[in-house]
């Protein structure tokens, strides 16, 4: 009940009867919205072309990705965790972009609040699953998968931008793993 008061709350002070919201999985599939439905379930990935269709993404310590297509105006969104990022989400992220009609040199990223790598400590065998993908994600002490991301990101697209701060460290950022209780911040796209 709280969940819906509060999506129904941001979207109005915008200005924004609905959106469409992913149901993550911590997996790769990217859905393609005609029109806005509340949840599509099972996706962590949104893909649009229609104008005043708001696509969201959601993270707590996942990265969450904004991207737009600013020629043929295709916007997605992605929640990016390291299961996706170890299965290649970018790919998917590049071929719904083209699959659209989209090209990549005219795509701007936006990757926002995540846990860096100071703050990521997994196990070895999840370093080595992530770093074969995304080699510029291995940190000191384990993983950062904003930098990854960009590392990627960077050799096909236009631009590519981090925003925000790591949520482990910030005060003012939802972590479940700093504060094992669900909350998230969530990000926006709308196509005018």
């Amino acid at each position: 009940m709280a969940v819906a008061f509060n999506r129904s709350k941001v979207l109005n002070e915008f200005g924004y009867p609905d959106a469409t919201w992913p149901g993550p999985v911590h997996g790769t599939d990217i859905g393609l919205v005609e029109k806005s439905s509340g949840l599509f379930p099972d996706v962590d990935g949104l893909i649009t072309k229609r104008r005043e269709t708001v696509l969201t993404t959601m993270g707590a310590d996942c990265v969450p990705l904004i991207a737009v297509e600013v020629e043929k105006k295709i916007a997605l969104t992605a929640h990016i965790g390291w299961k996706g990022a170890a299965d290649s989400i970018h790919q998917s992220i590049f071929e719904a972009i083209e699959n659209l009609g989209g090209n990549l040199l005219h795509t701007q990223v936006l990757l926002g609040p995540a846990i860096c790598g100071k703050c990521y400590e997994v196990d070895e065998e999840r370093i080595l699953q992530v770093s074969k993908v995304l080699p510029a994600a291995k940190s000191e002490s384990g993983l950062d998968l904003r930098l990854g991301l960009k590392d990627v990101l960077n050799q096909k697209v236009k631009s590519v931008e981090i925003v925000g701060d790591c949520t482990y460290e910030s005060p003012n950022l939802f972590s479940h793993r700093r504060d094992g209780v669900t909350g998230r911040q969530a990000g926006f796209v709308v196509l005018l």
